[in-house]
């Protein structure tokens, strides 16, 4: 007995749909693509329940026959293609012949539809890929298709559909493409009885007004580019008017709404010296082309092409917008010039590790601490010693001259001393509250420490790196990496035990998004809340932020949006995104490199990081310490061969 089977009808065609029906979205796109194939001027779209429950499509194209209304519905049934060349060169969205197929298998659906020649319409009703009726019936000209409880006998897809705000918000993202991808035609669009467009006027830059708003027409420039062979138009924005995501970015070739990589890794190298890291250009560009030079049979969906020449289509995107860039007068970053390849890495206590050309030339010779990944096993080295503190003792504790260890006042004279100079003796007070931005605020001095820690004070190199000697080793600390760690785990602290305090803001904050901002800000609004801000709808695709973790009060709303938008495809992770923005408060609370600090300062901020075991890379993973040692100072002098 054999093992291969013949599949039903039934069962294949539920297949092809899992391949061309993935969500309403999908049936949406397929049914517009197939009004805009029929010539139609006018297209009505209506959704309920993000799709779910009715997709309503009406146009005043050229119709079905009634001979072929039933044709339409069976498998690899097509008007679009004849035979095999017609797949060289395909001029219509839809040529597969599996749309209706598929929809109508996994639905309810009725199709009622006229040519302009036939005197009366006819109507269809198809259940589950089931055939129920079929007959004449009274219609204007076009075709109206009803697609109701979609994945009604499909449990299994079903459950795997998003919420129905989520599927309307993909719904409204293909409608927002297939307008932009044909300006010269009527849409109408209606969600869940209230409408979202009408837009009834022509042209490429009225339809990007009535889908993004007059900002963004005012901050567009026109492209236009022809040859023998392509030709491209459109609008790209001004570097100065860049997002946080590519969702902003709609590419249509020959009227077809694609996703190409090639195209977008050429506008963002275009785009390179004009933007900051993490921002992205919109544009709304068309690529026309003769049908024999583009792949559109890659993929079920339609949405990818390949291009017969790849290299000169990069080219003509490439240099066309540059072009426009340059004559348009954006600024471009300056950097510094080199002939050395060499880069180099910087850091900026605002942000990151950045790397840049170096601006003088790299000496030779002299010594480095390249095994920075050892830092934490060396400094352990250092010993903390803790003396036994006698309660009412008012007098100094003496160090040992050996030992170097540090002399400790009472508070009483501590309150009343002078900043001591590095010339002055080592007798001081160590501290165990972490700094706040700016002066040590002696009254927060902890009655219940007196900390010695085995070290000599050395001094400060250029207000910035803190050196001590312990040993036979030489330590040089960060203060600024230092007191950012120290900052960064108080605020994680606090974080984690839930201990979030918020800071209502006078004026509240409000943005606004697109479709598929809309769905992630609204499928993450208890991760808001947990973090600590205040967050809720206030209007269609608008938002409000009535306050924010007291940590983070004086954060750049804007940005921080940014950057939670920029992040589409981890959206889970934005846990992370928060941390490091506690991050960079600590950065920007802490002391600064450069900062000249007094010697009590610099050992209270000492004390905290030895005492606390703090790790000792600050949170952008910037070492806080390097070492020394005397055999490597006494090799440097020659004193070892």
């Amino acid at each position: 007995m054999g093992k291969i089977n013949l599949l039903d009808s039934s069962i294949y065609n539920r297949i092809s749909a899992g391949e061309v029906v993935e969500r309403p979205s999908s049936v949406v796109k397929e049914l517009v693509e197939n009004c805009l194939d029929a010539n139609s001027t006018s297209i009505t779209v209506e959704i309920k329940d993000g799709g779910t429950k009715l997709i309503k499509v009406t146009d005043n194209g050229d119709g079905i026959y009634f001979a072929d209304l039933k044709k339409a519905f069976l498998p690899h049934a097509t008007s679009k293609i004849s035979n095999v060349n017609d797949l060289d060169s395909i001029s219509t969205l839809g040529f597969r012949g599996e749309a209706l197929a598929s929809i109508a298998a996994v639905s309810k659906v009725e199709l009622f539809s006229k040519t302009k020649e036939s005197e009366v319409g006819g109507k269809i009703c198809v259940n589950g890929g089931v055939f129920e009726q079929e007959t004449e019936y009274g219609c204007a000209n076009g075709t109206t298709i009803i697609v109701k409880d979609l994945f009604f006998n499909t449990p299994a897809r079903l459950k795997f559909l998003k919420s129905n705000k989520q599927e309307e918000s993909a719904i409204t993202n293909i409608i927002n493409r297939l307008i932009l991808a044909n300006p010269n035609i009527a849409f109408k669009y209606i969600v869940d009885g209230k409408i979202i467009y009408n837009s009834v006027t022509k042209g490429l830059k009225e339809k990007i007004y009535t889908i993004y708003g007059k900002s963004f027409v005012e901050n567009m420039i026109e492209i236009n580019c022809e040859t023998s062979k392509y030709k491209v138009f459109g609008y790209i924005s001004f570097p100065s008017f860049c997002k946080a995501n590519k969702t902003y970015q709609t590419l249509i070739v020959n009227g077809r709404y694609v996703t190409n990589n090639l195209i977008s890794v050429a506008l963002s190298n275009a785009y390179e010296n004009f933007l900051m890291k993490g921002k992205f250009p919109v544009y709304v560009l068309n690529l026309e082309l003769n049908y024999e030079d583009i792949d559109v049979n890659v993929h079920p969906s339609k949405m990818e092409v390949k291009f017969k020449d790849s290299k000169e289509i990069y080219n003509i995107f490439y240099s066309k917008v540059l072009e426009t860039l340059n004559e348009n007068n954006c600024p471009i970053d300056f950097a510094f010039s080199n002939s050395s390849d060499e880069k180099i890495n910087t850091y900026s206590e605002n942000n990151n590790l950045t790397t840049e050309e170096p601006s003088l030339k790299k000496i030779e010779g002299g010594f480095s601490f390249n095994a920075l990944e050892s830092i934490s096993n060396e400094l352990s080295n250092v010993n903390v010693n803790i003396p036994k503190y006698v309660e009412n003792d008012k007098t100094s504790v003496l160090s040992s001259p050996e030992n170097n260890f540090l002399v400790l006042n009472s508070k009483e004279n501590l309150i009343n001393k002078e900043k001591i100079s590095f010339a002055d003796t080592n007798e001081d007070i160590m501290n165990n509250n972490i700094f706040e931005t700016g002066p040590v605020k002696e009254n927060k001095i902890q009655e219940e420490l007196k900390i010695g820690l085995n070290y000599k004070l050395i001094g400060t190199l250029f207000n910035t790196y803190i050196v001590i000697e312990s040993g036979e080793n030489t330590y040089l600390i960060d203060q600024h990496a230092g007191h950012e760690r120290l900052l960064y785990d108080k605020f994680m602290e606090q974080f984690e035990t839930n201990k979030i305090v918020n800071q209502p803001l006078l004026v509240p904050y409000i943005f606004n998004v697109n479709e598929i901002e809309d769905e992630l800000i609204e499928n993450n609004m208890d991760m808001f809340k947990y973090f600590g801000f205040d967050i809720e709808n206030f209007g269609r695709l608008t938002y409000k932020i009535s306050s924010v973790p007291n940590l983070l009060n004086d954060i750049n709303l804007q940005n921080f949006v940014d950057e939670i938008l920029s992040n589409l495809t981890k959206v889970s992770a934005n846990n992370e995104l928060i941390k490091n923005k506690f991050a960079q408060m600590a950065c920007k609370s802490a002391v600064k490199g450069g900062q000249n600090l007094s010697k009590e300062e610099i050992e209270i901020l000492l004390t905290q990081i030895f005492s606390k075991k703090t790790t000792l890379l600050c949170p952008h993973g910037r070492p806080i310490c390097v070492k020394l040692t005397k055999y490597e100072i006494e090799k440097m002098f020659k004193r070892i061969v």
